[in-house]
């Protein structure tokens, strides 16, 4: 959760900007204070400076021109307020899914949950907001008076037996929901078809698409062992347990000694690793990627899909990092380096990546695979292989939203939603708050969102495209 911290209240105003052309607004800034504090014409400045009539014309022809085309993008920003700030606001943010979410403290020691405007009860302590991977439910635990309350977007439910919060986890595909409280020492675990209980389980629940199978790991003594739907398997001195394959079976590492190899249910996979990397598995159970440590030291990808026969081995580097994975295709990105330079890799095709730069990304489509970086003079944007000049406000951490296939990126400064057009390097800002929420692109809508507080109200600040 992002904790909201006071600042001094900003002024409120749309803004746009050109790096490349702001030198243009400097004699229309200059016109306009002389018509706002003289008596005269709106020439009045550029006559006192005895510029010919044809250039003074010119020149405030061109100012007008660029202050009219910049301040275009800004209409279609957006500020709604969402929070009155009658009751103080503890903490806020915008999921990937495009739902808001708030937590205000009506009394001390009392927090009130808002999701998309609706409110829960009142509790003394809250767990973090899940939100399904589909965007289409949410749910979190509350305890009133010790009573343990699992609370969704359509009831809430008290659990008598419960003294502590556990778990919730939603199916990759947002289909079905499984949770877990803890009665003593016992963990309760709620699954879509049954209730089971635990003890010593250890790391995230896992459950399918189907919402039939699940799996978790448990501890025993210094081993672990991995339960799939009930059945365990041999033990292990470590466990890492990676997602369900679209056939059932589930994915894991798993380390005895020194060495990791990695299972499709009780198959290997391939030969041994130093080390596990990275991991990923798609919504689907179709792909499945890897970055990992050979025994000799180097380090390289692993694809697997069923549309391969073999799993695809990426190049050797002395160092991997930042997995992504295409959504729906064997694709994936990463970056990796050696003693000579650094690069972002899709599949095969290795990029050049200058300076420090942030970890690749897809956008939510899987259209273009993109990082943000500092070379040796300015700051760039990276779309599938090409780099843009970005001559103001990024770092390497700036955390970016993307339009698929549309000239822009947004990130959020410390006080509004900036939205860049990468290729004429224009950027246009909204509205003014103390600070705010990452950006996303909310795709359902065809917008840019991202939250902003002033004192204790709250705003959703947008930009449509």
């Amino acid at each position: 959760m992002k904790i909201h911290k006071k600042r001094k209240t900003s002024k409120y105003f749309h803004n746009s900007f050109s790096f490349t052309n702001n030198f243009l607004l400097i004699p229309y800034f200059f016109v306009f204070l002389n018509f706002q504090y003289t008596n005269n014409s709106i020439f009045y400045f550029f006559k006192m400076n005895k510029i010919p009539l044809f250039f003074r014309t010119l020149l405030l022809l061109f100012s007008i021109f660029f202050s009219f085309s910049f301040s275009s993008l800004s209409q279609n920003f957006n500020e709604k307020l969402l929070l009155d700030g009658v009751v103080p606001l503890y903490a806020y943010g915008l999921d990937t899914t495009g739902h808001w979410w708030a937590v205000t403290q009506p009394f001390q020691g009392k927090y009130r949950v808002i999701v998309d405007g609706e409110e829960s009860s009142t509790y003394d302590d809250i767990s973090p907001i899940k939100f399904s991977p589909n965007g289409i439910n949410w749910c979190f635990f509350g305890n009133a008076s010790n009573n343990i309350y699992l609370v969704d977007d359509s009831s809430d439910n008290l659990f008598e037996d419960a003294t502590d919060f556990g778990e919730i986890t939603f199916s990759p595909n947002g289909d079905y929901r499984a949770f877990s409280y803890f009665r003593a020492g016992i963990e309760v675990i709620h699954l879509p078809n049954r209730k089971i209980e635990v003890e010593n389980r250890v790391g995230k629940l896992f459950i399918d698409n189907s919402g039939t199978r699940f799996a978790l790991v448990g501890r025993r003594l210094d081993v672990f062992v991995l339960n799939v739907n009930g059945k365990e398997s041999s033990t292990y001195d470590e466990i890492i347990p990676i997602g369900f394959w679209h056939t059932g079976e589930f994915i894991y590492a798993a380390r005895n000694g020194f060495f990791w190899e990695v299972y499709q249910g009780d198959k290997s996979l391939g030969e041994s690793y130093s080390k596990i990397v990275s991991y990923k598995i798609n919504t689907f159970g179709t792909v499945l990627a890897l970055l990992v440590r050979l025994n000799t030291g180097q380090n390289m990808s692993l694809l697997f899909s069923d549309e391969y026969r073999e799993p695809i081995y990426g190049k050797t580097y002395d160092e991997v990092w930042g997995l992504a994975l295409h959504p729906e295709l064997p694709l994936i990105g990463y970056a990796a380096g050696d003693k000579y330079r650094d690069y972002v890799i899709q599949n095969s095709t290795e990029y050049y990546a200058p300076g420090a730069f942030s970890d690749p990304f897809y956008t939510h489509d899987g259209e273009e695979l993109l990082f943000v970086g500092v070379g040796n003079f300015n700051p760039y944007i990276s779309i599938n292989g090409r780099n843009y000049d970005i001559f103001i406000g990024l770092t390497e951490e700036t955390q970016v939203a993307k339009k698929p296939k549309h000239p822009t990126f947004a990130y959020s400064t410390r006080t509004t939603l900036l939205v860049h057009y990468y290729e004429k390097n224009e950027y246009y800002t909204g509205y003014m708050t103390d600070e705010t929420s990452e950006t996303i692109w909310n795709w359902r809508k065809g917008e840019y969102q991202t939250l902003g507080a002033i004192h204790d109200r709250l705003y959703l600040i947008s930009c449509k495209l």
